[in-house]
């Protein structure tokens, strides 16, 4: 069977006349790279919340690898999230938080390269936008390799983050893993 994330008949509403999301459908295969834009408030950031299982709507139909997800596809081992803003603990430092994400033989190969090693020590609190956001996608993208990864308000550092993913990427194919990403950003569109 075919590896594919399949959402069909998204419908999310706030209130009574605030449709957030109408009838929104998705298919994606490893090996793809999935971009989706709209403007401020238009559901993108809604839509990574209900397919990874964060956030229930009025309707929504997921199946991944041909299996329909009767409870939070969360829980499936094959989605990876990283939402807007921060999900770490501010209190730990980047070596434990490494240690919680990380598989224990990865560590130290995952804190290996020159920022990481040279913060290893500090809290997370103390870094800047720029190092908690390196931070985090490393761990969406190094921890337990799921096929399918959401990530949200990238754009900002989209080339730095593409020469972290290429590098990922390629590691990945040599070892034949299989995975989609998919990527938003909330645009100020005037």
């Amino acid at each position: 069977m075919s590896q594919c994330l399949e959402v069909d008949s998204v419908v999310k509403y706030f209130g009574e006349e605030a449709d957030i999301l109408s009838d929104v459908s998705l298919h994606c295969y490893p090996g793809e790279i999935i971009g989706i834009f709209g403007r401020n408030g238009t559901g993108e950031s809604t839509l990574f919340n209900i397919i990874f299982g964060s956030l229930t709507a009025q309707n929504v139909f997921i199946r991944i690898n041909g299996k329909v997800c009767k409870r939070s596809p969360f829980f499936s081992g094959l989605i990876a999230y990283l939402p807007q803003h921060t999900y770490l603990p501010l209190y730990l430092s980047v070596k434990d938080v490494v240690k919680a994400y990380v598989l224990k033989e990865q560590v130290n190969r995952f804190l290996g390269n020159k920022f990481l090693f040279k913060r290893r020590d500090a809290k997370v609190r103390d870094l800047s936008g720029g190092e908690l956001r390196y931070l985090e996608v490393k761990l969406i993208l190094f921890a337990r390799l799921p096929i399918f990864y959401w990530m949200n308000r990238l754009m900002d550092y989209l080339l730095w983050l593409l020469r972290l993913f290429g590098s990922i990427y390629r590691k990945l194919r040599l070892k034949k893993e299989l995975f989609c990403l998919i990527i938003t950003s909330g645009m100020c569109i005037k």
